[in-house]
């Protein structure tokens, strides 16, 4: 392993899943063309390159993203992607202009605008005979991401009843939690002690809600039940290609109420969520 390699050397890479190869191109040469523009003094295209280039830069240079290039992606959805189409759009209106003569620069034209439309679709689609499933289509392009993961959150917050949550062996749902359910949420990574709950307790004011999928990392004071069960529904992780199947991850949550002692009473189930 190489341990200097990071996933910049990918993010053009990426950006070509959405747009085809072609259209890199035709954008680079754009942004170079819109660049000249700009040093003659022509203000719009300045505007357009900074709000395009400040952004875009710092992702490819520097992803700071998980191992997933759909995460990835959407960090260049509200800018560098459009942004990439439009200088491919300026870029074929200037190469047609250099053709010699008015119908060959109307045809190369219309043409190009075809391309730029038509060209991101062949990415959505895959043919290979060879695969256990021959046709296949990008799934984000028909299916909403993390399905299930809304109710599931829903569900815990309506255990907290106002109650601040301490979040136990897991950071995956703290930001949700922390947004969704509006109260404090304290992240403990390793099992809390009874002494380390009750001093929560004290500094709050109050008996925290403790969250956990596992249960022997929290004190219980009886033996819990799951208060909610769920399935989330998301596209497979993947670097090299759109992701093109689906996968489902199953949830089990134990709660419980915090006691003067530090000691963990469970409290009662909520509806199970699921995945439509």
């Amino acid at each position: 392993m190489d341990g200097t390699r990071t996933y910049a050397e990918s993010t053009v890479t990426w950006l070509s899943y959405y747009l085809t190869w072609p259209l890199i191109i035709l954008g680079i040469i754009g942004l170079g063309w819109a660049a000249m523009r700009m040093v003659r003094r022509d203000a719009a295209w300045a505007v357009m390159l900074g709000s395009m280039l400040a952004p875009t830069l710092l992702y490819l240079v520097k992803p700071a993203i998980v191992p997933d290039q759909l995460w990835a992606i959407r960090r260049f959805e509200p800018i560098t992607l459009p942004g990439m189409l439009l200088m491919a759009g300026a870029a074929a209106w200037w190469l047609a202009s250099l053709l010699p003569r008015g119908s060959a620069r109307a045809v190369a034209r219309r043409v190009a605008g075809i391309g730029i439309v038509a060209l991101p679709l062949t990415t959505w689609v895959s043919i290979l005979p060879s695969a256990e499933y021959p046709l296949s289509s990008a799934v984000n392009v028909t299916t909403r991401e993390m399905i299930g993961a809304r109710d599931m959150i829903d569900g815990l917050c309506g255990l907290d009843e106002g109650r601040p949550i301490v979040l136990v062996g897991t950071s995956e749902l703290y930001g949700g939690l922390r947004v969704m359910c509006d109260e404090p949420v304290v992240l403990a990574l390793a099992a809390p002690t009874q002494e380390q709950i009750v001093e929560m307790t004290e500094a709050w004011g109050e008996a925290p809600l403790i969250l956990t999928r596992q249960v022997g990392d929290v004190p219980w004071s009886t033996a819990p039940s799951p208060v909610l069960t769920a399935t989330v529904q998301h596209s497979a992780y993947t670097l090299q290609r759109l992701p093109r199947t689906l996968m489902d991850r199953d949830y089990t949550w134990y709660a419980g109420v915090a006691t003067e002692l530090g000691a963990v009473e469970p409290v009662a189930a909520v509806p199970t969520a699921t995945a439509p």
